[in-house]
Formats: C-alpha cells, sequence, structure tokens
C-alpha cells in the first residue's frame, strides 16, 4: 500500500529479458466510503470526518425518473416574432402537457415563462433553436420556470423578511435533524412543505459573521450582507409527533437560537416543468469588445446578468438535452447559461453552454449556476469557455454536480458568495483550464470582501474523482471548520497545501483515475434505495 492509501500489485511480464515482477497502481476506495461484501458503505473517522449523503439531489430527491410527458399543443416557427404565440400556447394548453416547438428557428423578445406542469420541448439540439434577437435583456432569461424578477409574482429568495408563517425554535437544531420542535404544530400542516433556516441581519456585530469569517467586516466591506445568504433547508413535513415537526430528511448544518434558528412556510413554488430538446442563441451586440474582457464592468451593460434558462421557485423540473448556439449574426451567450435559483429537486442533464459575452464582474459570464438551490442534480453537462462554467453560490446546499466536463474556464470553477454546505463536485473533468487571473482550477474558501462581501464560502462539501490535464493550477478546499465542519478533497489531481482550515480530509492525491467507485452520488443513491427496501 503506498502513502495515499492505494493497493499496489504486482505482475508477472515475459519479455526478451525474461522474467519481470513489475508494480501496478490498482483501484482505491476511501476509507469513508468502502468496499464490503454488501458493497460499499459510510465509515467515520476516529476524529469524525463522515460523508454527506449526496442522494436526495435531483428530480423528486432522486426516487423518480424523469416522465415522458404527452405532447399537448404543437407550433411552427412563423419566420418573424414568435415571443407571443409560444407564450399564448404554453397558458392555453392542458397540463401537465408539453408544447413542441417543431423544427425551425423561433424568435423571441421576451421571456418565455413556464407555468406548473408546463414542458417546452424541441426536436432537437439540431432542429429547433430559439434565437433571443434582442440585446435588452438585462436579468431576463429567454425560459423562465415559473418566477423571475419580471413575472407578476416575483421570485422568492427565501428570506425571513417575506411574508409567511414563521415560527422561532426555542433550541439549536443540529446538523442531520429531521426532528424540529414548534411552538404551534397547526401552522405547519402535515404533507406542507418549510424552509427551516437561520437569518442574518444587517448589524455590524455579529457573532455568526464573526464565527465563520473570523471578523464581520473585511476592509469596510460586511460580510455575508443580507439575508440572501442565511442558512436555508426547504423540507416536506411528514407528520406531527410529540409537538415536533418530523421531516422528510435532515437538514445539512448547524442552526442555533443565536442565530434566529426558525421554520418559515415554504414560498409558492412552481411543481413539474421541463425544458428538453432544443437550442439557444443571441444577438451579437454593437458593445461585444467592450465586456468580452474578464476586467469590464459587466454589471453596467443591457444585458447584464441574462441568462439562456432560469427556473425560479421551481420544485420537481428538469432542463435535459438544452445547448447554445451561433445563430446568423449571433452569439452562444450574452452573459449567463443555466440558472437554477432558489429551487429544489431540478435535473440539469446532458446539455451544454459555452462562450458568453459579457464575462465582466457581478454576475456576468456563468455557464452553470446553482443560486441559493438546493439539492439540485447537474449531469453530464459541459460548461465551455465561460468566465465560470459551473458554480455555487448565494448558500447553495445539498447539490451535486457529477460527470461533467469543464473546458477553459476563464476564472476557475468555484463557490462564489455565502456558505454553500454539503455540496457534492463529483467525477469530473476538466480541460484546457485558462485561469490565470484566478490561479486554481475549483475553489471553495473563504473570498473575504470580495462579490460584494462574499465571506466563507463553504463548509462539508465534498471533491471526489476531479482530474484535469494542467498541473500549474490546483483545486483549493479551505473550508469552514467551526462546529466541526470540514472539507473533503477525495481523488484530485492536485490540491493547495498551505491553507488556513485544520479540518481538510485528503485521500489519493494525484490518484483520481483509480478511485472507486466512480461516482460517489450514484453509489449512495443505490446505497439509500436498497436501505429503504
Amino acid at each position: 500500500m503506498d502513502r495515499t492509501g492505494n493497493t499496489i500489485g504486482k505482475v508477472l511480464i515475459i519479455g526478451a529479458a525474461g522474467l519481470m515482477s513489475v508494480s501496478i497502481l490498482c483501484a482505491w476506495e476511501s476509507k469513508l466510503f468502502p468496499r464490503t461484501e454488501q458493497g460499499y458503505e459510510y465509515a467515520t473517522a476516529s476524529d469524525g470526518y463522515r460523508l454527506p449523503d449526496f442522494s436526495y439531489a435531483g428530480y423528486h430527491g432522486g426516487d423518480k425518473e424523469i416522465p415522458a410527458i404527452e405532447t399537448a399543443e404543437s407550433i411552427s416557427s412563423s419566420g418573424s416574432d414568435d415571443t407571443a404565440a409560444i407564450q399564448k400556447a404554453v397558458d392555453e394548453m392542458k397540463k401537465p402537457g408539453a408544447l413542441l416547438l417543431r423544427a425551425g428557428t423561433y424568435i423571441v423578445t421576451d421571456e418565455i415563462v413556464l407555468p406548473p406542469g408546463a414542458v417546452l420541448r424541441g426536436e432537437g439540439t439540431n432542429r429547433t433553436f430559439i434565437f433571443v434577437k434582442t440585446t435588452d435583456f438585462r436579468s431576463k432569461a429567454a425560459i423562465v420556470g415559473y418566477h423571475s424578477a419580471f413575472t407578476k409574482q416575483k421570485r422568492s429568495v427565501w428570506s425571513s423578511s417575506e411574508p409567511s408563517q414563521k415560527s422561532f425554535v426555542d433550541q439549536n437544531i443540529a446538523r442531520g435533524a429531521s426532528v424540529i420542535p414548534v411552538a404551534r404544530l397547526a401552522d405547519f400542516p402535515e404533507g406542507s412543505w418549510v424552509v427551516v433556516k437561520n437569518e442574518i441581519r444587517k448589524s455590524e456585530s455579529n457573532p455568526l459573521r464573526e464565527e465563520y469569517n473570523g471578523t464581520s467586516s473585511d476592509g469596510g466591506t460586511l460580510l455575508w450582507p443580507s439575508d440572501w445568504v442565511s442558512f436555508k433547508f426547504m423540507r416536506k413535513v411528514v407528520r406531527h409527533e410529540n409537538g415536533s415537526l418530523v421531516l422528510d430528511h435532515g437538514i445539512r448544518h448547524l442552526l442555533q437560537t443565536r442565530d434566529f434558528a426558525q421554520v418559515m412556510e415554504a414560498p409558492d413554488m412552481g411543481e413539474e416543468i421541463g425544458v428538453e430538446d432544443l437550442s439557444i442563441g443571441f444577438l451579437k451586440p454593437d458593445d461585444h469588445d467592450t465586456y468580452h474582457s474578464l476586467t469590464s464592468a459587466g454589471e453596467k451593460s443591457s444585458y447584464h446578468f441574462a441568462r439562456a434558462v432560469s427556473f425560479g421557485n421551481v420544485r420537481n423540473g428538469w432542463i435535459v438535452r438544452v445547448a447554445s448556439y451561433i445563430p446568423e449574426g449571433g452569439v452562444h451567450l450574452l452573459s449567463c447559461g443555466i440558472g437554477l435559483e432558489h429551487s429544489k429537486w431540478i435535473t440539469v442533464k446532458d446539455c451544454v453552454m459555452q462562450d458568453p459575452v459579457n464575462l465582466g464582474g457581478g454576475a456576468n459570464g456563468y455557464g452553470f449556476l446553482i443560486y441559493g438551490a438546493d439539492e439540485c442534480l447537474v449531469l453530464n453537462s459541459t460548461g465551455i469557455d465561460c468566465r465560470h462554467n459551473f458554480m455555487l453560490t448565494i448558500a447553495a446546499t445539498g447539490n451535486v454536480i457529477t460527470g461533467c466536463t469543464s473546458v477553459g474556464s476563464r476564472y476557475g470553477d468555484d463557490s462564489h458568495q455565502g456558505l454553500a454546505c454539503e455540496n457534492l463536485i463529483d467525477d469530473i473533468r476538466i480541460t484546457a483550464p485558462s485561469a490565470i487571473g484566478a490561479g486554481f482550477i475549483w475553489g471553495i474558501q473563504n473570498r473575504g470582501k470580495t462579490s460584494a462581501g462574499a465571506g466563507q464560502c463553504g463548509a462539508d462539501n465534498v471533491f471526489w474523482r476531479v482530474f484535469w490535464d494542467d498541473n500549474r493550477f490546483p483545486l483549493i478546499s479551505d473550508q469552514a471548520e467551526v462546529n466541526g465542519s470540514a472539507g473533503y478533497v477525495i481523488g484530485v489531481s492536485k490540491v493547495k497545501e498551505n491553507i488556513q482550515s485544520k479540518r481538510e480530509w485528503r485521500e489519493g492525491i494525484g490518484d483520481e483515475a483509480n478511485l472507486m467507485p466512480r461516482s460517489l452520488w450514484q453509489e449512495q443513491l443505490k446505497l439509500r434505495k436498497k436501505s429503504a427496501d
């Protein structure tokens, strides 16, 4: 066994020089997820390290396959602005149902909004094209799942300031807890959805900020500046028991009464929304060269934070086989690709997003954006030449990025703002990195005052089998170590060694190719389903 815990075997080779014994590196397993006669299982190290359970990520928490929804209506492109025709067909068709966009190019100039039960379907990424023929698209998305900043009902950010039923709890809620005592059970009926959270208030002196960041402010910039980045977990109330809510599964981080731990009635969420089998491209802006720079003031452009697809307040949805493309006189993306924003249990599968125009700071240039989302899954997808190809931000939790490829990410991929906790970066291939500006391949660390007070951006996140082809750049995992949290780096090409955190589990550095199982998420899902049988 070598120093990383890998098993070394020997084989006999007969050659011209006779019989030779040659050492070879064999498959290896993590000490935290070993294989037994019954299969893989969880193990806890003597100092408390234990892998989180990521098996709840994706559509219906991994318990259902994405459905084949029957086509309810179909339309063809008109050759002119199709926005109103598509929206009318979506609104009027039977639901659940799919609107089929027959092969062709559909010109749109505003958001297409999908209500609950609606699926927008093309005839393939090389046959059905949506061409956004305007650059006046600031903070908009070509396709919106349910809520956005422009819909009649605005997207909720699961903030304590929003009008909803709330109950502060009178005891700390431990990481992993699924039984939550509340004063009035009737406020949260069985079968309802709740958000279990803390509350980050704007006061300068704040023990939560200081505990995780070492200070409340950095150079005059308030860290974790608002309740947008509070720790929050959307769960279903299974039943009432002895004055407590019993949830469908546990929360992913400690919530303390000191930090206003509470249960909040979940906001309105759109269910069973999907986008399938089409491509999206945008009109090339006249100021392309101004904003196609990492140092540009991207937030000033008329297409700041413009996205191809945005799911806002969607629970149980999917985006599959969706790609960006270059229309005639156009570009792949204006600013961002696919955004999952304060949504839960979304599966993104077999998608490709690439080469945004706006690469400037302030929420631009992202390929796949997991924004305050809970237990979503990005599977077998590719980001190419974005500022950040893949990003976790606004305290995203329980999400899984697996089987994906990141090509030419210009500033590396990262956790960007607020404490992302218990997310999994799993079986990832990174090629042609151009992360000169960031100096890392993927980073989860304390970002201090950058990005409007991003602060410490991770706790209990796991890197599993991540490999790349340029050893100039390491992976950075320097995660919060308070309240028993840690970082996990298992089977990666290279990792930065000089860090602040004293609780980082590292295993198999430089031998990612031989780590088994290939996907931690897949094996954890199998294990949970087996245990349920």
